[in-house]
């Protein structure tokens, strides 16, 4: 998460300094036979998505390497774009999970045809140890199934420019991460 390289190369492209928010990533493992299903991060991210400070980026990076068959990263290309996916980002796609009291995985849907009735395509890759994908808070992703008895394993963490001292990212930790499964602090969730 510290490399030099990584931020180096991340600055350059930005052309800006940009800081991991949170100062540590998230590491997800999907258990065999099991998927991720499709959502984008915006809804997750509460106060950091106001208009008036810097995009937040998503930095997702495999641990070990992930064919096909372990359940790797997909993402709707034209998600964040497309015209079909308007609705989709003016009700989901502006959610605070949050604010909204709104418990459980914030997944949109585990079934990969609602997200393409909407528009866009699903790419996908076999990914190496140490590859890195960018992505926006508002493209949908999320995985095939892990058809193996191994676990995936992924590091992802959000990036924004060091510019933004609002202190926005500090005052956004983790409620629902912390308490999603609560019903007596999130009694709503996305099926209701």
């Amino acid at each position: 998460l510290n490399h030099p390289d990584l931020f180096s190369f991340l600055d350059h492209l930005f052309d800006q300094e940009l800081h991991p928010l949170y100062g540590s990533a998230n590491l997800r493992m999907v258990r065999p036979w099991q998927s991720t299903g499709f959502h984008t991060d915006s809804v997750y991210m509460g106060k950091l998505m106001e208009k008036n400070l810097p995009p937040v980026i998503a930095c997702w990076i495999p641990v070990t390497p992930i064919p096909l068959s372990l359940g790797g990263l997909v993402i709707c290309r034209g998600s964040n774009s497309h015209p079909g996916f308007q609705r989709f980002r003016e009700t989901y796609g502006k959610l605070d999970l949050d604010e909204a009291d709104i418990g459980g995985t914030g997944w949109y849907t585990e079934d990969p045809q609602e997200v393409l009735m909407l528009g866009g395509r699903f790419e996908t890759a076999e990914f190496q140890q140490g590859d890195v994908v960018f992505f926006t808070m508002h493209t949908v992703h999320g995985s095939t199934c892990n058809c193996t008895e191994r676990w995936r394993l992924s590091l992802d963490f959000r990036i924004q420019a060091e510019s933004c001292s609002s202190g926005a990212d500090e005052a956004n930790k983790g409620r629902w991460s912390r308490l999603r499964h609560d019903p007596s602090e999130f009694p709503r969730t996305m099926e209701r």
